[in-house]
């Protein structure tokens, strides 16, 4: 019973950072569609069509991961029981694979404009997913 309850407050505190980086990553996503032209125009070996096409279909994924975690996430706070069933760990899994998404995307948008910044925040980013993978649960 008493684990019921902390999974619920869990899933009532991770609504809103769900709901934060989603929303960080729509409206990136929309900036990203309003400067097609500038990012098309990159070098280092990509062909800007296709570097659009992609760095579009990863932050739509990742909008879309946050968005049906915070849904779920939504009623699995409301609900007892589900946030120990599939249901409820699917909302936790879409939160830890839209972040792993994010640490993709933003190495990624500095691509364009910096390879070297684009590689070390990729590095960094990478660390630090190691690092939170070893951390106790």
């Amino acid at each position: 019973m008493e684990d019921d309850q902390e999974d619920r407050e869990y899933s009532a505190q991770s609504i809103l950072v769900v709901g934060f980086l989603g929303g960080i990553v729509f409206t990136a996503l929309a900036l990203v569609l309003q400067s097609r032209d500038a990012i098309e125009a990159i070098g280092y070996g990509f062909e800007g069509v296709f570097y659009f096409q992609i760095l579009i279909t990863v932050m739509g994924i990742d909008s879309v991961c946050f968005i049906v975690s915070s849904i779920i996430m939504i009623e699995t706070a409301s609900q007892r029981g589900v946030a120990k069933s599939p249901y409820g760990a699917s909302g936790r899994w879409l939160m830890v694979w839209g972040v792993i998404l994010l640490f993709v995307i933003i190495p990624f948008i500095l691509l364009p404009y910096t390879l070297y910044g684009a590689i070390i925040v990729f590095a960094f980013s990478m660390i630090i997913l190691v690092l939170l993978t070893k951390l106790p649960h």
